[in-house]
C-alpha cells in the first residue's frame, strides 16, 4: 500500500502598500503567527514608499518569525505597482506548492490553514480552496455577518458567470495551477475574480470549506465611497469576460443590466 504523505508546507502570501493601517495590519501579521499550523514561508511584497510605522510593524514582525523559525521574504516595490503586480512578484518568490493569500487587514482564524490543508489531503484533485467569512466592523468578536460561498466544484462554476464564487482573502491554491494560467491579470477590483474564470475555463477543481475561516472587516462604507469608480471596473470586468468567452451574451447582459 502507497503511503500517505501530510502535505503540510506552505508558503503564506501577503501584498500591502503605503496606505495600510499600522494596527490593522499588525493584527492580520499576528493571525499568521497564530496559526495552529505554521506557515514554512512567509512573502510580504511592499508596494510603495516605505513609510515610517509599516516600516517599523514589518521589522518587529520579522522579529517574531524568526524566534518561531519561519522563514520570512520582504520583497520592496519602489513604486505603487498594482496589486497584480505585487502578487506576482510576490509568488516568484513562494517556495512551497501551495500559496496561502492573507489580506493586510483581516484576521485568520487559528484553525483556517491546518482545516485548508487538510482538504488538500483528502481532496488531491483540487487546485484552489477557500471559506466562508465573518465580517466584523470595529470589534473583532463581534460579527456582524457571514459572508456563505457554495461548497462544490459545480456550484463554484455555476456562480462564477455571475458573481465573485470565492472569498479572495480565505484562498490557499495550487502556485503551479496558478502559474499555468499566467498569474494575475492587471485588473483592478477585479484580479482574483479573473483568475477564478480562467482557472474554471480550464476545469481546474475548487472547493469553500463551510465555516468562516477568516474574520473581515466589513467593506460596505469603503464601496460606497468608491461609488461610481467601482461601478466602471465592473462594467469594463464584465466587457472583458464576456470577450474571453467565460460567460455568455446572456450573462452579460444580466451582469450590467
Amino acid at each position: 500500500m502507497t503511503p500517505i504523505i501530510f502535505e503540510y508546507r506552505y508558503t503564506a502570501l501577503l501584498a500591502i502598500n503605503e496606505n495600510e493601517i499600522s494596527d490593522h495590519l499588525r493584527l492580520a501579521l499576528c493571525s499568521i503567527l497564530d496559526q495552529t499550523l505554521l506557515p514554512s514561508q512567509i512573502v510580504i511584497v511592499k508596494d510603495g514608499r516605505k513609510e515610517s510605522q509599516i516600516y517599523r510593524v514589518l521589522a518587529h514582525f520579522a522579529t517574531d518569525c524568526a524566534s518561531r523559525l519561519v522563514s520570512l521574504k520582504i520583497v520592496y516595490n519602489q513604486e505603487h505597482s498594482g496589486m497584480a503586480y505585487a502578487l506576482n512578484r510576490g509568488l516568484k518568490h513562494c517556495d512551497y506548492s501551495l500559496v496561502a493569500r492573507f489580506d493586510s487587514d483581516d484576521i485568520s482564524i487559528p484553525e483556517r490553514m491546518a482545516k485548508t490543508l487538510q482538504m488538500f489531503n483528502e481532496r488531491p484533485q483540487l487546485s484552489v480552496i477557500g471559506s466562508w467569512i465573518g465580517e466584523f466592523e470595529t470589534a473583532v468578536e463581534d460579527v456582524v455577518d457571514v459572508r456563505k460561498v457554495p461548497a462544490s466544484h459545480a456550484l463554484i462554476k455555476k456562480i462564477s458567470h455571475h458573481r465573485n464564487p470565492l472569498n479572495q482573502m480565505t484562498v490557499t491554491f495550487r502556485k503551479n495551477a496558478v502559474m499555468s494560467n499566467g498569474g494575475y491579470a492587471s485588473m483592478e477590483s477585479f484580479e482574483d475574480y479573473y483568475l477564478w474564470l480562467a482557472m474554471l475555463s480550464e476545469h481546474m477543481q475548487f472547493a469553500n470549506i463551510q465555516k468562516p475561516l477568516v474574520l473581515a472587516r466589513h467593506r460596505h462604507s469603503r464601496w460606497q465611497q468608491l461609488g461610481k469608480k467601482v461601478f466602471k471596473q465592473e462594467l469594463e470586468f464584465q466587457h472583458m469576460v464576456y470577450r474571453e468567452h467565460y460567460i455568455r451574451l446572456s450573462e452579460y447582459v444580466m451582469n450590467v443590466a
